[in-house]
């Protein structure tokens, strides 16, 4: 399967990953996908790690200095921080 095929719009521009469940895979030289190696999945995962830390931070702070319409605004925000940490997190698993 070639990164060509599946995405030509984005190959020169070296910007795609494709996760099917298994492995991440990025276009290689090639322009085949192949899986992450650790050290990149390492990197991954304490990405993950800081943005659960900072969505922590931020629910912490909405709740006991904030009231009102900022509060629902900055625990909203804390959520998506949350699910885009909890997806990394997933992603850096396999």
């Amino acid at each position: 399967m070639s990164c060509k095929d599946l995405c030509s719009l984005f190959y020169e521009y070296g910007q795609v990953s494709w996760y099917n469940g298994l492995h991440i895979y990025s276009p290689n030289k090639n322009g085949e996908f192949d899986p992450m190696d650790p050290m990149t999945k390492m990197w991954v995962s304490l990405v993950a790690m800081l943005i659960l830390g900072c969505s922590v931070f931020l629910i912490t702070f909405a709740r006991t200095k904030t009231k009102g319409v900022i509060r629902i605004a900055l625990s909203l925000i804390a959520f998506l921080f949350m699910v885009v940490g909890f997806l990394g997190g997933v992603l850096s698993l396999t």
